[in-house]
């Protein structure tokens, strides 16, 4: 979600909370554009490309669509 009175997105995104696989393909929804991602020790962190900061999908909410997540086991 945007913050208040922020009008673009983030050059990187942090997240934690799921272990997507080497193979996996992410994309911001509303663009069909593959996003660049690394693993960072426990995290994964995803680059936004610098047209769609300037310019998002949606002023207010982002989505990022994991295609494939490794399991937990």
């Amino acid at each position: 979600l945007a913050e208040e009175n922020e009008t673009g997105m983030p050059a990187k995104i942090c997240l934690s909370s799921v272990k997507p696989a080497n193979n996996t393909k992410l994309t911001l929804l509303g663009v069909d554009h593959k996003l660049d991602w690394e693993k960072v020790d426990n995290d994964f962190v995803v680059e936004i490309p610098e047209q769609f900061q300037k310019t998002p999908p949606c002023k207010y909410a982002w989505v990022i669509k994991i295609d494939k997540i490794e399991s937990e086991q």
